[in-house]
């Protein structure tokens, strides 16, 4: 690591806990015993009408998802790309900026901190948003695991993180089987847990994940 590496690791770790403390201060008075009635406060009406509002929050992560099967066909690395990129926009727009929103009322707050996750660090503010997408998802982030797998999903996205860093700034080859399971990985935020989070609100998705409200 260079010297300006350092010092350039140094000051985004000093913004990044500035940018933890802003939110506490802000939304939690600074007093971290105040998650749980943060939690409690929490309606389900928040979730329904950022939806609502935003019909085609999963737009985007659909298109990068479709983009990594395509390439499955004939670029492994390509397709391994893509299916991160779909699995974190995924879980960053679909799942846990609804949630952000609900907790802050300047949108362009909620952005900046979605845009810190999954690679965020602090623990209390990561399990207050596990912890309120457990209630009102119907799923917890730090548990949940593929049938099959013996490692969380949570820990199977930074292991498909780090083979995209590989690729993108290492030129380093991956196997078709690692893009494979990343595009399963991907297809399981999108196509699967999205969709049933917004069944659980009470409200439903079509074939292109467009949220609607069920009608009676």
């Amino acid at each position: 690591m260079s010297i300006d590496d350092y010092y350039y690791d140094q000051g985004y770790d000093e913004w990044l806990d500035s940018l933890y403390r802003d939110f506490a201060k802000e939304v939690l008075a600074g007093n971290y015993d105040l998650y749980d009635e943060v939690i409690s406060r929490f309606t389900s009406d928040r979730l329904q009408s950022y939806y609502v509002a935003n019909p085609k929050i999963a737009e985007r992560a659909l298109w990068a998802l479709d983009k990594a099967k395509g390439f499955l066909r004939s670029d492994a690395d390509a397709a391994l790309v893509f299916a991160v990129t779909a699995a974190e926009v995924g879980l960053k727009s679909c799942l846990l900026k609804p949630i952000l929103h609900g907790l802050v009322h300047d949108e362009a707050m909620a952005v900046v901190i979605t845009e810190l996750m999954p690679e965020q660090r602090n623990d209390k503010f990561q399990n207050l948003l596990f912890k309120i997408l457990k209630q009102y998802g119907g799923f917890d982030l730090r548990t949940y695991k593929r049938s099959g797998v013996n490692i969380t999903l949570w820990e199977e996205m930074q292991e498909i993180q780090k083979l995209r860093n590989s690729v993108v700034h290492r030129a380093e080859i991956i196997n078709l089987d690692d893009a494979k399971k990343a595009a399963i990985i991907a297809s399981l935020v999108v196509e699967e847990l999205f969709p049933s989070v917004i069944a659980k609100l009470g409200l439903g998705t079509n074939d292109r994940m467009e949220v609607s409200i069920k009608r009676r």
